[in-house]
């Protein structure tokens, strides 16, 4: 059971979450298949000065926590237990994503996320809830996404070992972003401009020879009419980034 109160003030049998959605947790809308996964956090957050439900111990710069890590004298005072959050869940991640790195470095940054997704462990799964239950997507009777959860929680181990796995199959197509999107690494130039997706108002129409450089021969929808959406894609060969070939 928890130590601490919950955001109402009640102390008595208080759960701590465990693998379980925290109190305070947003979650992914209908429309869009969100969030990716979920990584470790507090319980809850309560009002300052109040600690937040069951706080994760941290190294903080010395003299500025409320918990001595030095062994002996002088007090060092070098951990806090406050942290908590996103500021907790996200460098976990972070930190995930660099062990996958490490262990096979040609990777690009599609196939991590790829990897921490098919590894996560698919908690709370007989979540009942409307929103937060999990659904069976590919109709092959085993759940595989929650709004709350996306995927699941992260689970490093096997990540690792998945990265590690010569015969695991890596996606080797992706829709570039903008013309300035190789697939490497996130793009960070405008979403909404991708040259491989585009709207024609006769599909009918010949589209002319595309090199890579050249932006997507869009039009605006029509309306009152079917219009066609049209689609490229990258093909990569990725043996060591950054070097690459690709093909549309």
């Amino acid at each position: 059971m928890s130590d601490h109160a919950d955001p109402a003030g009640n102390t008595a049998n208080i759960a701590t979450a465990v693998d379980t959605r925290g109190l305070y947790s947003p979650f992914g809308t209908t429309a869009l298949r969100k969030p990716d996964l979920v990584a470790p956090s507090h319980t809850a957050n309560v009002f300052a000065p109040n600690p937040p439900i069951d706080p994760i111990l941290s190294a903080v710069r010395v003299g500025t926590g409320a918990v001595d890590g030095c062994s002996g004298a002088p007090v060092c005072n070098d951990y806090a237990n406050t942290f908590g959050g996103t500021g907790h869940a996200t460098p976990t991640v972070a930190g995930a994503a660099a062990l996958v790195l490490s262990a096979r470095p040609s990777l690009n940054w599609v196939q991590v996320l790829d990897i921490l997704r098919r590894s996560c462990a698919r908690i709370d799964a007989a979540q009942a809830n409307a929103v937060g239950q999990w659904q069976d997507l590919d109709g092959d009777t085993l759940i595989d996404y929650s709004r709350w959860y996306g995927a699941g929680r992260l689970d490093v181990d096997p990540a690792v070992a998945l990265a590690l796995d010569p015969s695991l199959p890596l996606a080797d197509v992706y829709v570039r972003e903008n013309l300035s999107d190789i697939g490497g690494v996130p793009s960070g130039g405008a979403w909404w401009a991708s040259p491989d997706i585009w709207v024609r108002q006769d599909a009918s129409t010949p589209i002319p020879a595309l090199a890579w450089t050249d932006p997507a021969p869009h039009e605006n929808g029509k309306r009152g009419q079917d219009n066609a959406v049209l689609a490229g894609c990258a093909i990569e060969d990725r043996p060591l980034l950054p070097s690459s070939t690709s093909e549309r």
